[in-house]
């Protein structure tokens, strides 16, 4: 965390955030471990560059190195995907935005999703608009509880199905 890693804050996305969230080493509880394994998510920002920040923790790794001789380390990323955004302005959306509208009464804010989607590996190539939509609270994502109201999938539903008809009409 005293790592410090810029970025510029994104005005619907927010900040860039990173958490320790795997840490593993060892073979038994009585034997003093030879290796440490730790697993760092970081949620980039447009505008931040990834060997950016491997080229910043390699260089941690180096003074650590100096530091302690027998210090060894390395760093790899596992799962590198920039972020990526649709603009609000996009006509798709502005579309999108006035069938929810209709159909739910609620208008629509556009917010930014800090969770991973396909939309990484699909907006790059494609260079198409993308909306993600969809019922269920974010923050039960992933939970043992995850659940979604039957009401809200079929909302939901109803939304995919007109939104689908009107864009292809």
């Amino acid at each position: 965390e005293k790592l410090d890693i810029p970025y510029k804050l994104h005005p619907i996305l927010g900040g860039f955030t990173r958490s320790i969230n795997t840490i593993a080493g060892g073979v038994k509880t009585n034997v003093v471990p030879d290796f440490c394994v730790a697993t760092i998510d970081m949620r980039t920002v447009p505008g931040q560059g990834h060997s950016t920040i491997l080229r910043q923790i390699e260089a941690v790794i180096q003074g650590l190195s100096r530091k302690a001789p027998d210090f060894k380390a390395k760093v790899k990323a596992i799962n590198d995907h920039s972020s990526v955004e649709t603009s609000p302005a996009e006509p798709v959306l502005q579309k999108f935005s006035t069938i929810v509208g209709e159909m739910t009464g609620q208008k629509v804010v556009f917010k930014g999703a800090n969770y991973f989607s396909d939309a990484v590996g699909f907006l790059p190539v494609l260079k198409v608009p993308l909306i993600l939509f969809g019922p269920g609270e974010p923050g039960l994502a992933h939970q043992p509880n995850e659940n979604v109201e039957v009401s809200k999938l079929v909302e939901a539903a109803r939304i995919y199905a007109v939104t689908a008809a009107r864009l292809l009409n």
